[in-house]
């Protein structure tokens, strides 16, 4: 159970940090992960924690999201809305279907959530049910999140993990290759790459593709590079 990740981005207040490890240690998670916290995690936090002191001494800072995906194999962002890409789930739904080996959830900063940006490092989505005014602070948020596991995790098995499903960074190094042979190819543009990308993400995203498979469709797209660029040194010498 405790193998949930928790990933705060961008937070803005350390006291809702703080609030957060609370909530986390209360149902029986620990490992929590900051990217980019925008005050430092100091005496106001601590305080908010309470007793999980421990779950914010252990926390570890990031520079990015990338960075602090890094061994995940399954991310899930926090969104306040529906999304047309990706699987959307409510922290029930989530809880009862999903592993949370190797799975890590986003939450984004306190104004404005997630980016888009930081969206599309997600395989899927987490949307708490409110009624019409729907205004939750991060460390409630953070509370119906873990509390839906430990909840699950008591009254049934964990889901087994799906076999080899690929790590995050090993995704996010297709994807750059991805991008570079389509500009290769002349599929897209830096215009039209952004469309582009949201589109091959969903597409690879919802298959759920094993190590040896982003490695097959790595080696195709060398070949595809390799098959252009000899066709264009041909043509330049005929």
């Amino acid at each position: 159970m405790g193998a949930l990740r928790i990933v705060l981005v961008r937070p803005k207040d350390p006291a809702n940090v703080g609030a957060a490890a609370r909530a986390m240690k209360n149902f029986g998670l620990g490992d929590l992960h900051l990217v980019a916290p925008q005050r430092p995690i100091g005496r106001r936090a601590y305080a908010l924690a309470s007793h999980a002191q421990d779950v914010l001494q252990r926390a570890v800072e990031h520079e990015s999201v990338a960075e602090a995906l890094k061994g995940c194999t399954l991310v899930l962002g926090t969104t306040a809305r529906e999304r047309r890409e990706g699987r959307m789930y409510t922290p029930r739904e989530a809880a009862q279907t999903l592993t949370p080996e190797g799975l890590a959830v986003l939450f984004g900063p306190e104004d404005f959530g997630l980016s888009n940006d930081d969206l599309k490092h997600c395989q899927g989505y987490i949307r708490i049910p409110t009624a019409a005014y729907a205004s939750l602070n991060l460390a409630q948020a953070v509370q119906l999140v873990a509390y839906e596991w430990f909840v699950t995790s008591q009254e049934q098995p964990p889901p087994s993990p799906p076999e080899e499903r690929a790590a995050r960074e090993l995704l996010e190094g297709m994807y750059d290759h991805l991008l570079k042979t389509l500009h290769l190819i002349g599929y897209t543009d830096a215009q039209r790459q952004g469309s582009a990308e949201r589109l091959f993400r969903a597409i690879f995203d919802r298959a759920d593709l094993s190590a040896r498979e982003v490695a097959a469709l790595r080696g195709l797209w060398r070949q595809v590079a390799w098959a252009v660029t000899r066709g264009s040194a041909r043509e330049q010498g005929s």
